[in-house]
Parts: structure tokens; C-alpha cells; sequence
């Protein structure tokens, strides 16, 4: 975590399908990320922890049908060779879906 390099994460929404001849795409339809850098190491500090809140929102007019849609996560380093863990998820994460009939 002490390397002196960006760290990356990010999440974003994605639908995996839709109904046929909608012309939905399946690539990701909302998306956020963050970085941090930790530019003095400390060996004595230990690993810094740090909550990042991603917060997306998507307003969607689609037509009728079955969707499925997946929330995908990732994680990175600038050629960090350090491990380090994001962990995504905790208690107060939630997805809230309201679908409006036309």
C-alpha cells in the first residue's frame, strides 16, 4: 500500500441481457471511480484504511422486456508491485431499481 503508486477502483453498471431487437446495448451504462496515492512510506504505520462511497445514477427509458443487468467492480495499481485489498461491499449498499409502465 506504501509504494508510492496510484491506486484505482472502480464500479459500474452493465446490462448481460435484453430483448431481442430492443437495440439496448450490453456495454455499461453508468460508471465511477476513484484513486488515492500514499506518497511517504511508513513501515510503522501500518495499511490505511480508507471508505469510498461510489454513488450512481441512471435514469433509463427502455421498452418493454426482461433485462438482466450486472454491477462490475475493479481494482488496480500504476505498476505498483505491492499487494493491496479493496474490499467492495458492506452494510449499507443497496440498488434501487423503479420502473415506471409508458
Amino acid at each position: 500500500m506504501f509504494d508510492g503508486r496510484a491506486k484505482l477502483a472502480g464500479i459500474q453498471f452493465a446490462f448481460s441481457a435484453v430483448p431481442a431487437g430492443s437495440n439496448i446495448p450490453t456495454s455499461h451504462f453508468a460508471a465511477s471511480s476513484w484513486s488515492y496515492f500514499f506518497p511517504n512510506p511508513d513501515p510503522f504505520a501500518g495499511n490505511p484504511v480508507a471508505t469510498y462511497r461510489f454513488s450512481l445514477s441512471k435514469v433509463l427509458k427502455l421498452p418493454a422486456g426482461n433485462y438482466t443487468f450486472n454491477i462490475l467492480a475493479c481494482a488496480g495499481s500504476t505498476g505498483s508491485t505491492a499487494p493491496f485489498d479493496v474490499s467492495f461491499g458492506d452494510d449499507a449498499n443497496y440498488v434501487n431499481i423503479t420502473a415506471i409502465p409508458l
